[in-house]
């Protein structure tokens, strides 16, 4: 079973030429719920992305963003990592 799905977010921001939203498949509302072993694996998902992205966009580099609770700016209930090719 796949426990994550990688997929180009819908959302563009200024100055960014898109970016990858990296999910668990298993619902878990923030970092405080997540598991270890779900946490390696987007980690490990993340980081395929970050060659992908750095391979394809000859990005200079990578940048991952994850927000929790209201406090943290978390608007989604649902945990996700950004993955970011800065150029």
């Amino acid at each position: 079973m796949n426990k994550m799905t990688a997929f180009i977010a819908s959302k563009w921001w200024p100055n960014n030429k898109g970016h990858v939203l990296v999910v668990p498949n298993r619902h878990f509302e923030n970092i405080f719920d997540l598991p270890a072993d779900y946490a390696a694996e987007i980690h490990r998902v993340a980081q395929l992305t970050a060659f992908a992205m750095k391979n394809t966009y000859g990005c200079d580099g990578i940048s991952t963003r994850q927000h929790n609770e209201p406090a943290g700016n978390q608007d989604v209930w649902h945990y996700h990592l950004h993955v970011y090719p800065d150029m």
